[in-house]
């Protein structure tokens, strides 16, 4: 048995997985449903197949799911909740992590020889993936794959709760940049920050969830404001709007207001 096919027997097996396996299946029968991702089908799943491979063994998430919920939760969410079926966009949303956390693997997937290009890996993985899945995909996934935010603070700032400050600027100017640049990196970025931001209470209270709040809380308002303000009815999150508007402002009511 190769690794990929262990990790999809683990997945099938093992009680740890029984919400990934409901995913998964949710995902599968959307897929099957639309005629548009049906012809697709064959790349979704080569997609889905190699964010298990990336991901299957990276650090649960906070709430103690498994990694590789977190890339089916976001492509359902472009789906479910903002009506979303362009492939492109659905294979982007299974791999927007990849890059970012787990470049080597996508070289070793891809039997390349990764000791003899560790300075290089973020922009090899970018060409596998374009390889694979073809360049808007490709596009996608380096608009959602976060700069060094850490390293540059570190270099500027003369204390902890200053570095901080400044890495809460730079996400903030990150989203922005791709609010301004590209309407459906942008619907993806907001899959992604919707499955993180909206759910902090699962967090428990001390200095990682202070962090979440000085680092989303920002957003939020960035994000109520601009599609307040949203009269293209061609950009994807148009018809959605309001709908996210309205959860936005009572997660940040709840558990943002006052605390950042």
């Amino acid at each position: 048995m190769d690794q990929l096919d262990n990790i999809k027997w683990l997945v099938e097996t093992k009680d740890h997985y029984a919400r990934t396996r409901n995913l998964i299946q949710e995902l599968r029968s959307i897929i099957q449903k639309s005629n548009r991702l049906a012809s697709e089908e064959t790349r979704i799943d080569r997609a889905l197949d190699l964010m298990l491979w990336a991901h299957f063994h990276q650090k649960d998430r906070p709430d103690g799911q498994p990694y590789i919920n977190h890339p089916l939760d976001v492509t359902l969410h472009l789906v479910n909740d903002f009506q979303l079926y362009e492939p492109e966009i659905i294979v982007a949303a299974l791999l927007h992590d990849t890059v970012e956390d787990q470049a080597k693997s996508i070289l070793i997937w891809d039997n390349q020889n990764v000791d003899e290009q560790e300075d290089h890996l973020e922009t090899l993985a970018l060409q596998i993936i374009q390889r694979y899945f073809g360049e808007k995909v490709s596009e996608l996934v380096a608009m959602l794959t976060n700069p060094d935010f850490s390293t540059e603070a570190k270099q500027i700032a003369k204390t902890k709760e200053e570095e901080d400050k400044i890495k809460a600027k730079l996400y903030l100017e990150h989203f922005e940049n791709i609010y301004k640049s590209n309407v459906w990196a942008f619907a993806l970025k907001m899959a992604d920050f919707s499955q993180n931001a909206l759910h902090i209470d699962v967090v428990a209270e001390g200095p990682k969830k202070d962090w979440f709040r000085k680092k989303y809380g920002p957003v939020i308002l960035m994000v109520i404001q601009k599609l307040q303000f949203l009269e293209d009815s061609s950009h994807p999150l148009f018809k959605s709007k309001e709908k996210i508007i309205e959860k936005f402002s009572a997660v940040y009511m709840k558990d943002y207001d006052g605390a950042i």
